[in-house]
């Protein structure tokens, strides 16, 4: 494979270990250091071990033998259709399993792989004319990409744009569309090995899964998960619909639900509901979260956090109203507050259980 580290100006035909070897010489930056001991472990055959993000409880730790990986990135390219004049462009940090894929995928296929630091905007530097067809993205380095006119051209240049870390809003998917990107939001976690479904924004509503998976529903409605590559079936707590096709959307978290006077609430659904009504307003880019506090007679209240400041009043009670319709006549929140910044993770991820300790604690000072 052919990899360019473009920040430090190095490239190589990178065919084996010791290659990678002179390049760590001639390389002092973080993120170039990281996708080289990344290769150098695809290379020599190492099984590779990665943190789960922590967002949904305390952070685990899944390791996976190298043949693993080859079945998961075999499965990506057979999806994508992607060969070895597939050019990739490397933007997030390598020690998350979705990016160490991309890199692993490159690897397995010997195509080329251009690395940049990770950044809001990784296009900003790029040359317009860049040839880079494949580039995988977070929602947050996205919208900061489309919000400036020279990097969307460039983006507009990549034949595919994957997404995933987190979900997609609806200002975000318009943006999508009316620049007619060729962009799939991603599912998966690091269990799976990175993505084991795709959705193409703008076209499709539910995810598909990649060849050789396998899907069902527990008891309790949450997806679980088998693949080629993992040796026992995974049981997810992502409540899930399954379509007639075999598709599947998602509805939310089972360990995020809140029980309201009996009522049992998905904040997530109750977030994609808010962010429409935004929308519809021409109010984007304001963080928020569906929280909770103890409540005497509902024992838990719905909570609407926002990050720096509230939302107007009228906005808030339009919100109220809004879910009132188009859930349930109590699926509103009670109350707003808001945090001076939300907590996030390493990767970026808006860390719910920490926003809603700090949410329940400022309601107690």
């Amino acid at each position: 494979m052919l990899l360019r580290l473009l920040e430090s100006g190095q490239f190589a035909n990178v065919l084996q270990a010791e290659a990678l070897n002179l390049l760590k010489h001639q390389t002092s930056l973080a993120h170039e250091q990281a996708v080289l001991d990344c290769l150098q472990n695809w290379f020599n055959k190492n099984s590779v071990c990665f943190n789960t993000s922590g967002t949904t409880g305390a952070a685990k730790t899944f390791c996976f033998t190298h043949q693993q990986i080859q079945l998961s990135a075999q499965a990506s390219i057979q999806a994508f259709g992607l060969s070895k004049q597939t050019r990739f462009l490397l933007c997030m940090q390598p020690q998350f399993v979705g990016t160490a894929m991309l890199v692993y995928r490159a690897a397995l296929l010997g195509a080329e792989l251009g690395v940049v630091g990770p950044s809001k905007n990784p296009l900003k530097d790029l040359p317009l004319a860049h040839g880079y067809n494949f580039v995988s993205l977070v929602p947050y380095q996205l919208n900061h990409i489309l919000a400036c006119p020279v990097s969307t051209e460039k983006l507009k240049a990549f034949d595919t744009i994957l997404i995933g870390g987190a979900a997609i809003d609806p200002a975000l998917e318009q943006a999508i569309v009316k620049h007619q990107l060729n962009a799939y939001h991603s599912y998966g976690m690091t269990e799976t090995l990175s993505h084991i479904a795709l959705l193409k924004i703008g076209h499709e509503k539910a995810f598909k899964t990649l060849p050789g998976v396998k899907i069902g529903l527990t008891n309790e409605h949450c997806l679980f998960i088998e693949t080629p590559w993992n040796q026992t079936p995974i049981t997810t707590k992502d409540c899930a619909s399954i379509l007639a096709d075999g598709r599947f959307t998602i509805q939310g978290r089972l360990d995020f639900l809140i029980n309201s006077g009996g009522i049992k609430m998905n904040p997530e659904l109750l977030e994609q509901h808010i962010a429409q009504y935004l929308f519809s307003i021409g109010i984007q880019n304001r963080p928020f979260v569906i929280a909770w506090n103890q409540h005497a007679e509902l024992g838990q209240a719905l909570l609407l956090v926002t990050e720096h400041e509230l939302f107007a009043q009228n906005v808030f009670e339009g919100i109220c109203k809004a879910l009132q319709i188009s859930i349930h006549p109590y699926a509103f929140p009670k109350a707003q507050i808001a945090l001076p910044a939300f907590p996030r993770t390493e990767s970026g991820k808006i860390d719910r259980f920490k926003i809603i300790e700090q949410a329940q604690n400022q309601l107690k000072a």
